[in-house]
């Protein structure tokens, strides 16, 4: 059941303990926020990266490409 997206009344019918490990199993981690610098350091330099290509795709449509 876990990890996957269930109806209200399957939550309903199933035990606290149930619910519990399908909302923990349901939490994405968040990179920005990751206790380890290093992986944050990752996140930074991809969200720059996606930045750069974002702002590259902007230019090339307002050049007429």
């Amino acid at each position: 059941m876990a990890g996957k997206v269930i109806s209200y009344d399957e939550l309903q019918r199933m035990t606290h303990e149930q619910r519990r490990a399908h909302f923990a199993d349901s939490v994405m981690p968040d990179p920005e926020h990751d206790e380890d610098p290093r992986v944050r350091a990752l996140f930074e330099r991809a969200r720059g990266r996606a930045q750069q290509r974002l702002a590259e795709r902007e230019k090339a449509r307002s050049d007429g490409e």
